[in-house]
């Protein structure tokens, strides 16, 4: 009988009295049906479960050939995955499951799940609310079956994160114990038709993340029979689910001056600063993220150079963190658009609390201004002086050129004698000094104070000492 062992090549040589001939081969490719696989064959469940998960599997299957899975119940087809779930375990849930593989040669024999639901003898409900006002974590126990108690002898609700922490515990006599303060709590057993057990923790008292975790419900009795009864409820999951909501307007730096939207030199280099809400816990963290967008076009894309944060507040389930990136001006004329954000998932741009800014660039073209530095302490008084230097030398030339223009005026073609008096006796003869004639004499100049003198030009005569002037024209050098 074929089996699918037997596929394989095959191959086949004859020979005879001169050699053997080359060989031949054949494939044989065993074909057949493939075989079901159950990974559970018995499933015992809760009433009230939820997502109970069935799984099958092909077996004696080649990797490339395509197969079909069915689930069915009585005669109804239920899915046509490999994965079959139940949402939520009813009474009518339990029987036996079929599962069914076909390729294009046919199907396997089914393969069986049965599924058994256990009586619940204990509940478990609640929720998170979330909102600036009304933030709040409820959970509630109550017991079902009420029929097969005699009594409820106690009730409690236990909290599952690092370890189990029995938050609230209810005995028979109606005695309430808690281990957290300022938390809410009620419950009754005197009557299994109505016991409960609830807890209420509000906005103020809420733990986080230690809060955020999954929650259950046990329950101690005796049945009519006066057997016990000891039960768990499934698993209620509370989770935080709310994202930030803040996130400050971006401040940006420019050498210690806080200025928004300016229009930048290329080649500046800036200080962005934002501040916003993080989630607390590790496997929610996220530090607040920066994009940008250059030039206008294009997609924001994610910046992680140059970031540093800083946790300033812890409120509630956020912290408050800021952030600081520098950042150096890359394009001549346009814009850099930037995101600060958090609450965001891998694009940029998706934040729950997002801030924005654009900054404009042009390449600037005044001249550089001389920078000068407080350790350079000898400039300052050196450029003072090299300035009251030089306006005494512009206002000595000047004068002498008021002189000489007033000189050529008044020498109409006529030659002349150039005298001086000193300043005190202008008209004392023994005082008066002949420097020399002609077009085109002046007395060399001096600074110093003796020097300083008034000058007279005589024209007509050539005796600088005769009192018969016809006209004299005074210049005075002070």
């Amino acid at each position: 009988m074929i089996e699918s062992k037997h596929a394989a090549e095959y191959k086949c040589r004859a020979r005879n009295t001169v050699g053997w001939s080359e060989p031949a081969s054949s494939i044989l490719e065993v074909v057949y049906i493939p075989s079901a696989k159950v990974v559970e064959e018995v499933v015992n469940v809760r009433l009230g479960d939820e997502n109970v998960t069935l799984k099958c599997v092909a077996e004696h299957i080649e990797p490339t050939w395509k197969v079909n899975y069915t689930w069915t119940k009585e005669k109804a087809v239920l899915g046509d995955s490999s994965v079959y779930v139940i949402p939520l375990i009813r009474r009518s849930s339990a029987g036996v499951y079929k599962c069914i593989v076909t390729n294009s040669f046919g199907s396997s024999v089914p393969a069986l799940v049965k599924l058994n639901t256990l009586d619940s003898y204990v509940d478990i409900e609640g929720f998170y609310r979330s909102g600036d006002e009304e933030q709040k974590i409820y959970v509630k126990c109550s017991i079902t079956n009420q029929a097969k108690f005699r009594a409820v002898t106690s009730l409690k609700i236990i909290q599952r994160s690092t370890h189990t922490n029995i938050l609230v515990t209810i005995n028979q006599a109606g005695n309430i114990w808690t281990n957290r303060q300022n938390v809410y709590v009620a419950g009754n057993i005197s009557n299994p038709e109505i016991a409960f057990l609830e807890l209420l923790i509000t906005k103020n008292n809420i733990i986080c993340p230690g809060d955020f975790t999954e929650y259950f419900c046990r329950c101690v009795g005796v049945d009519k029979s006066s057997s016990p009864i000891i039960d768990e409820s499934k698993i209620l999951p509370i989770e935080f689910d709310e994202s930030p909501k803040y996130m400050s307007d971006i401040q940006m730096n420019i050498k210690s001056q806080r200025i928004i939207n300016q229009t930048l030199d290329f080649g500046t280099t800036i200080e962005l600063v934002c501040e916003g809400d993080i989630t607390m816990w590790d496997s929610k963290l996220q530090n607040i993220r920066w994009c940008l967008k250059i030039g206008g076009y294009g997609t924001f894309t994610p910046w992680v150079a140059h970031i540093k944060t800083i946790n300033i507040t812890s409120k509630s389930c956020y912290k408050m963190q800021r952030s600081i990136i520098t950042y150096t001006v890359e394009i001549v004329n346009g814009t850099t658009e930037f995101i600060c954000e958090s609450g965001y998932t891998t694009m940029c741009g998706t934040g729950s609390a997002i801030a924005h800014m654009t900054v404009l660039s042009a390449k600037s073209t005044e001249p550089t201004k001389p920078q000068f530095h407080e350790r350079a302490a000898p400039f300052p008084f050196f450029y003072i002086s090299l300035s009251m230097l030089t306006s005494s030398l512009v206002v000595v030339i000047g004068i002498m050129i008021v002189c000489v223009i007033k000189w050529k005026i008044s020498r109409a073609s006529l030659k002349g004698n150039i005298r001086s008096e000193s300043y005190k006796q202008k008209r004392a003869q023994t005082n008066t000094t002949q420097f020399g004639s002609g077009d085109d004499y002046l007395q060399p100049i001096s600074t110093r104070r003796e020097n300083f003198h008034e000058y007279e030009m005589i024209v007509g005569y050539t005796d600088a000492t005769s009192d018969n002037k016809k006209k004299t024209s005074r210049c005075q050098i002070l």
